[in-house]
């Protein structure tokens, strides 16, 4: 039986991390998953900086409403939300 290794959040981090510091920007997006409580704060930024690359502002407002929702006691939740209101 063949497993879609994306589907696993402690894979998908790292490999689309080093296509995107690669410079491989599409493929880095197509590659990711929309991520939801079972990732890192760290995929869901990465996600945000690909999305922003790509012009899916729709991913981006999403990634950043769900950081604030997971993650509700990080640093720079102000400036988070200055940027929701921005898109």
């Amino acid at each position: 039986e063949i497993y879609n290794l994306f589907s696993y959040p402690c894979i998908i981090y790292p490999i689309t991390l080093a296509k995107y510091r690669l410079g491989n920007f599409e493929d880095a997006y197509r590659g990711i998953s929309k991520p939801n409580s079972n990732h890192s704060y760290d995929y869901f930024s990465l996600v945000v900086e690909l999305a922003y690359v790509m012009e899916d502002y729709e991913l981006v407002k999403y990634c950043y409403k769900m950081m604030i929702a997971l993650f509700p006691d990080i640093d720079n939740k102000k400036e988070i939300l200055e940027k929701i209101r921005m898109i």
